[in-house]
C-alpha cells in the first residue's frame, strides 16, 4: 500500500491498494487491525505531522470498516499527538459513543473536546453519559465544576437546570432507599 500526498497540504494526491479497499459486502464487520488500519498506522508512523490521515483514518475505520480496534488504536496515537484538537476529541467521543459503546472513554473524550475550544454543549452532554453511565454524583460535581468556569448567562441558565434534575433523580433515588428500609 502508498499514500502520496502534498506535504504542504496533506491532500491524498494518489492511493494504491487492494481492489477490494472498500468492498463491504467482503468486509464489513470482519475487519480487527487489518489492512487498513496498518497501512495508515505507517503512513502517521513515517509522517507524525500527518493530522488529516489520523482524522480520516478515525472516521474510516470506526464507521466504514467497523474496525473499532484499530480506530482505537488510532484515536490514541492521535490524541497523544495531539491532546487539545477538540475535533480528534470529538471524532473520538463518537467511536466510544455508538461504535466501540464504551461510556467512560466517550466522557473523556467529551470533557477533552469541551476543555480544548470545542462548544459548551459538550460539557453537559458529557455529565449526561456519566450520569446515565456511572452514577448522579460524579456527574452533578463535574456540571458545577463547569459552571463556575463559564459566564453566559445563558449557558449557566442551562447547566442549573441539569443540575437541578439530576439533584432531583438523587433525591428520588433517596427517598426510594428510605421508603425500601421503612418497609
Amino acid at each position: 500500500a502508498a499514500v502520496i500526498s502534498d506535504p504542504r497540504t496533506g491532500e491524498i494526491l494518489a492511493m494504491v491498494g487492494s481492489k477490494d479497499y472498500f468492498d463491504l459486502k467482503q468486509n464489513y464487520g470482519k475487519c480487527e487491525k487489518g489492512w487498513s488500519f496498518e497501512m495508515l498506522d505507517r503512513i502517521t508512523d513515517l509522517d507524525t505531522n500527518f493530522k488529516f490521515a489520523i482524522n480520516f483514518g478515525i472516521l474510516m475505520l470506526s464507521v466504514v470498516s467497523k474496525d473499532i480496534n484499530g480506530a482505537t488504536s488510532l484515536i490514541d496515537k492521535g490524541l497523544k499527538r495531539y491532546p487539545t484538537d477538540w475535533r480528534m476529541a470529538q471524532k473520538a467521543a463518537y467511536h466510544f459513543m455508538y461504535e466501540d459503546i464504551n461510556p467512560p472513554r466517550a466522557v473523556e473524550s467529551l470533557k477533552s473536546a469541551a476543555k480544548n475550544g470545542g462548544p459548551i454543549w459538550f460539557s453537559t452532554l458529557a455529565a449526561k453519559l456519566q450520569a446515565d453511565h456511572s452514577g448522579e454524583e460524579y456527574a452533578l460535581t463535574y456540571l458545577i465544576e463547569i459552571k463556575n468556569q463559564y459566564d453566559g448567562e445563558e449557558f449557566v441558565k442551562h447547566i442549573d437546570s441539569r443540575i437541578k434534575e439530576l439533584q432531583d433523580r438523587l433525591a428520588a433515588k433517596l427517598a426510594a432507599k428510605k421508603d425500601k428500609i421503612n418497609h
